[in-house]
């Protein structure tokens, strides 16, 4: 009797027990892995499609096959949550006025040795030549790259929308452009939108130039004050665009659905029509049903001017993982036509060793898989690892493996087992009584 009852239960356990090997139709999805060079191992990004098949927002179902079907080794590089900005650092600031060309040639520079004191003097006539249309930065206090400057002006200043273009120096002679940035100054509907800050992708030098493209504005820059950065820089983003819904009860709010918990860590609008200016809202939230959660408040602009069309710089979030957003557009203005949500992230890249014989395939999305990810630290310096591609996306297990069925089901089983061992240990119980009682 006492085997019949292990038999019954390690049979119900051998059912609710999942496989031990896993196969590509375990998973919703797979690309080909296109790989241009041998190699020991390969990385490549992670595109938007699996973040929407996932099921697990840390990329748990995510897996590499190789030709024969078989798992092989992978770890996921995630760039994680940008780090705390570390305090802001006032520079030295020093307005060049005129064209560029008499600024150039009023010049007087006097540098001391080391990181002692830089002197900027202007020729009185060129002084007196007209507006700032170039100011010199000097960064030779700051021990690490600069991850952004911020601009400040008077408060009461004039509206102004414009670009500057940033550039670089260690010497005063040869001068690298690394960025062009939009600049704005504007007020609508009792809303300030200012555009004051300027990301330059970690780039370190003494000296700074900030030159503005085109006419320059009628006030002068305060201060600049530089952040350093916090850990390695985004070298490239993924990008999605949402169309906005707009909310039936409140007509200047803008719903959007990005279809995936993302890792959204910038925003922007693109906005429908010309010589247009916003102040807006950001609010987002994990479910539908869940209340909306405040984000960043932010300027939006698109504008018609001499030099062309002006148009905001991306807003930066952090990190934030909801896939709700919201636009509420603030103040008593008209209604926009609807908005465009564009959402950046850093993508994580997957690397895997080529166990097996090629070619790879990832595969990803699936409800009843976790994640088995294996430390490549170990690898060592001598082992290639090449950059790879992917193919085009292909149904492999299909959307029933997105479905919560099977893994309810393999609960229920197990609820099942649990509930049948408790009965069958009771009735032993109970019989063992019997018979001892018998036996007296």
């Amino acid at each position: 009797m006492r085997r019949r009852f292990a038999g019954v239960l390690l049979g119900l356990a051998c059912v609710a027990a999942p496989a031990a090997t896993l196969t590509p139709q375990d998973f919703a999805y797979g690309m080909p892995v296109i790989a241009g060079e041998l190699a020991t191992a390969y990385r490549l990004t992670l595109p938007p499609d699996v973040y929407r098949a996932s099921i697990d927002q840390d990329l748990g179902d995510v897996r590499v096959f190789n030709s024969r079907g078989e798992t092989v080794p992978y770890a996921i590089i995630r760039r994680g949550e940008p780090a705390a900005a570390a305090p802001a650092q006032s520079l030295p600031l020093f307005p060049l006025r005129g064209d560029t060309r008499t600024a150039a040639n009023g010049l007087k520079l006097t540098l001391d040795s080391g990181d002692g004191a830089i002197q900027l003097q202007t020729q009185p006539r060129a002084a007196e030549a007209g507006p700032v249309i170039e100011y010199i930065v000097d960064a030779r206090r700051m021990q690490t790259p600069i991850a952004s400057l911020q601009l400040t002006w008077p408060q009461a200043s004039a509206d102004f929308s414009g670009r500057m273009r940033i550039e670089v120096s260690d010497d005063f002679a040869d001068w690298r452009l690394i960025a062009t940035a939009p600049v704005a100054n504007l007020h609508a509907a009792g809303q300030s939108l200012l555009e004051d800050r300027v990301d330059v992708a970690a780039a370190k030098a003494k000296f700074w130039r900030l030159t503005w493209v085109g006419a320059p504005p009628a006030f002068e820059l305060s201060s600049v004050l530089a952040t350093p950065t916090q850990g390695p820089p985004s070298t490239h983003w993924s990008t999605v665009f949402i169309n906005g819904t707009p909310d039936a009860a409140h007509p200047t709010d803008f719903r959007f659905d990005l279809g995936a918990r993302l890792p959204v860590e910038r925003l922007n609008l693109v906005l429908p029509e010309l010589n247009a200016v916003y102040a807006v809202q950001f609010s987002s939230r994990p479910r539908e049903q869940d209340a909306w959660i405040p984000v960043a408040r932010a300027g939006f602009y698109r504008l018609s001017t001499a030099e062309g069309e002006q148009r905001n710089g991306d807003v930066v979030v952090g990190l934030h993982r909801d896939r709700y957003w919201q636009a509420q557009i603030l103040g008593d203005g008209a209604r926009p036509a609807p908005l465009r949500l564009e959402a950046k992230w850093s993508p994580a890249d997957i690397e895997f060793v080529a166990q097996g014989p090629p070619p790879y395939q990832l595969a990803y999305g699936s409800s009843a898989i976790h994640a088995a990810e294996t430390s490549l630290a170990i690898l060592p310096a001598a082992a290639t690892i090449a950059p790879a591609g992917l193919g085009a996306r292909a149904a492999l297990g299909g959307e029933v493996r997105l479905s919560d069925a099977r893994a309810t089901t393999k609960r229920l089983v197990l609820w099942s087992v649990l509930t049948i061992a408790v009965v069958v240990l009771g009735t032993m119980a109970a019989r063992l009584s019997r018979e001892r009682k018998a036996r007296r």
